[in-house]
């Protein structure tokens, strides 16, 4: 599409509608890639927690997590 400017301000705010779409779509990228890291993070937290459960029941002990133990602050 060429654009001859006489597209309503409204509608892109006056911006290039290319420029617009460009802008979006780098928006969602960014997006996607920060959900990505937040469930890799996630999915560490959980494999870390549940080594942690493991090891303390092939030592005899009951699994307390950080966050609910006693003096710990977080």
């Amino acid at each position: 599409m060429i654009w001859d400017g006489r597209e309503r301000a409204s509608d892109t705010n006056g911006s290039h509608p290319d420029l617009v779409l460009a802008q979006t779509l780098v928006y969602e990228v960014a997006m996607e890639e920060k959900l990505k890291q937040e469930v890799e993070a996630a999915t560490k937290r959980s494999q870390v927690a549940e080594k942690a459960k493991h090891d303390a029941a092939m030592e005899g002990r009951v699994y307390t997590p950080p966050e609910k133990q006693k003096g710990v602050t977080a």
